[in-house]
C-alpha cells in the first residue's frame, strides 16, 4: 500500500541515510558505527519517531503489523552490517530533494503538528556534506536542493538552518 511505501522511505530510509550523513561528517566508515555511537543513536531514534508518528497519523496501519515493522527496524540498529557510508550517501542531492527522505517527512510532521527537530538535524548534516563538495551556501542549498522557500517554509527552513549552525 501507499502507506507502507512512505513508511519505508520517510522513516526507514531516512534514518539509514541520516546515519550516513552524520557518519561521513564524523569521519566514520560504516553505517553501524554511526548507528551504535552513543551520541548519534538517540538522534536517529528520535528522527525515526518523528517521521513514524507523522506516517501513522496519515495512514491506517494494522497495529500488530506496524509494531512488527518497528521491532524489525529497531533490530537493524543493533546489527554490525558493514554497509559503507560512501554507498549510502550516493546521490545526496536526490536524497535531500523536496519530497524525498528528509524534506518529505519533515513537511508531513509539520502538517500533523509534530516538530521535526531531529529530521532537521539529519537534513543539516546532509547539507553540510553537500557544502563541502560544492561550496554553495546553506541558503542556496535549502532553496536549490531541498526546494524550501524562506517565507513559505519558514519553520522548516529555520529549523534546518539552525541545526547546520550547531555542526
Amino acid at each position: 500500500t501507499e502507506g507502507r511505501i512512505y513508511r519505508k522511505v520517510y522513516v526507514g530510509n531516512m534514518r539509514h541515510t541520516m546515519a550516513a550523513f552524520i557518519g561521513v561528517i564524523e569521519g566514520l566508515t560504516y553505517i553501524y558505527e554511526s548507528q551504535q555511537d552513543p551520541r548519534i543513536r538517540p538522534w536517529l531514534e528520535k528522527a525515526f519517531d518523528e517521521a513514524h508518528q507523522a506516517i501513522k497519523a496519515t495512514y491506517d496501519f494494522d497495529m500488530s503489523e506496524d509494531k512488527y515493522w518497528v521491532d524489525y527496524m529497531q533490530e537493524k540498529l543493533n546489527q554490525d552490517i558493514k554497509d559503507p557510508i560512501e554507498r549510502v550517501i550516493a546521490n545526496p542531492e536526490l536524497k535531500l530533494g523536496p519530497s524525498e527522505r528528509f524534506i518529505g517527512p519533515a513537511k508531513l510532521c509539520l502538517k500533523k503538528n509534530i516538530l521535526p527537530m531531529y529530521i532537521a538535524k539529519g537534513t543539516a548534516y546532509g547539507l553540510k556534506y553537500l557544502q563541502k563538495k560544492d561550496q554553495r551556501s546553506i541558503d542556496e542549498l535549502l532553496a536549490e536542493v531541498c526546494g524550501l522557500n524562506k517565507e513559505n517554509d519558514f519553520v522548516l527552513y529555520q529549523l534546518i538552518k539552525k541545526q547546520t549552525e550547531l555542526i
